[in-house]
């Protein structure tokens, strides 16, 4: 267990903290953008330290050896080729692993291997330095944005090597923007806003969602009659009107398992989801089994919302349910504002 106690983590001029919680092992990924913190601490956990209080590995001090880690600028040195900065990496750690050359082949930049380094882009530095990193044996690998700015060529392995660190005994920290990208390769979300965090959230593939009690929404269907038995099926509180039907549910999870069940086992079609009240488009993405997309829409009313001060931070927490096939119809969304 990776543990902050009260950590204070600075990195030019943003400050985040203090921060008092514990990440288990498997693939944390601290959501927002680098206003929020999330370079801060990722940079303080991988080779600054905190700037107050601590953060501990188990029973003892978190120290440099214990961490992979690479940064936005991944420097390498220069004069080598790429597979010898690979080669590199396990010699200074002393560690056995498999030769530069086929690392790089693993990871789609076998083409690289014999590029020298002032030779390469950025994105194929820090794509290189993510493979020795994601390789490096250490107890703790440390990536800011590992999915960004790296050579594209490179991406699909180094998500599925994150995919696969989600069940080790590794812990492995990185940032993302995206809540929804997050949900790709994370076991546990951190959610960050100016400085402050919420506590880390353990789900298989959770919804961040941004409001806070029931979910509302009026859905448009030719066949409201038809909707509004198979939602009362499901305990949901509705009302039928001309050509629409409101629906009332506690969750998220609630009125989207049942408004799936509608759309793909009765056949009742869908034209369009629209929340009342404010924005929600979380709702109709959670709904039509887009989850990445709901993910994103959720974290950025959630921002909305603590930037007016009329929800505060909190966020609530559902499972997604199974994203069935909606009617193409629906997912083109026929009317209505989220």
């Amino acid at each position: 267990m990776i543990t902050l106690e009260a950590a204070v983590f600075r990195e030019a001029k943003v400050s985040c903290g203090p921060l008092t919680f514990a990440l288990p092992a498997g693939v944390t990924a601290f959501v927002g953008e680098v206003a929020d913190g999330t370079e801060a601490v990722l940079r303080g956990l991988g080779e600054l330290g905190p700037r107050s209080g601590k953060v501990r590995l188990g029973n003892r001090a978190l120290e440099p050896s214990d961490v992979a880690f690479v940064g936005q600028d991944a420097p390498l040195p220069e004069g080598l080729f790429a597979r010898e900065c690979v080669d590199l990496g396990a010699k200074v750690r002393k560690i056995a692993r498999e030769d530069g050359a086929v690392l790089l082949e693993r990871f789609g930049l076998g083409a690289l291997g014999q590029r020298r380094v002032e030779k390469l882009t950025l994105g194929e530095r820090r794509a290189i330095a993510m493979v020795d990193a994601i390789t490096s044996q250490r107890r703790v690998i440390v990536l800011v944005d590992p999915l960004s700015h790296v050579a594209q060529e490179a991406a699909p392995a180094i998500l599925r090597a994150l995919r696969e660190l989600r069940k080790t005994n590794v812990f492995v920290v990185t940032s993302v923007s995206s809540p929804g990208l997050a949900a790709d390769y994370a076991s546990t979300v951190v959610l960050m806003d100016r400085g402050r965090a919420l506590a880390p959230t353990t789900t298989s593939r959770p919804l961040l969602l941004a409001s806070q009690g029931p979910v509302q929404v009026r859905i448009v269907t030719s066949e409201p009659m038809n909707l509004l038995r198979e939602l009362a099926r499901e305990g949901l509180a509705t009302h039928a009107d001309a050509g629409h039907v409101s629906v009332t549910g506690a969750s998220l999870s609630a009125v989207a398992k049942a408004v799936q069940h509608a759309i793909v086992h009765a056949g009742v079609p869908i034209t369009a989801v629209i929340p009342d009240g404010p924005p929600l488009a979380h709702v109709r993405a959670a709904i039509a089994g887009d989850e990445r997309a709901a993910y994103d829409a959720a974290y950025a009313a959630r921002m909305q919302a603590s930037t007016e001060g009329t929800r505060g931070g909190a966020a609530l927490v559902a499972h997604a349910v199974p994203a069935p096939e909606a009617p193409s119809a629906f997912r083109s969304d026929g009317g209505g504002q989220a």
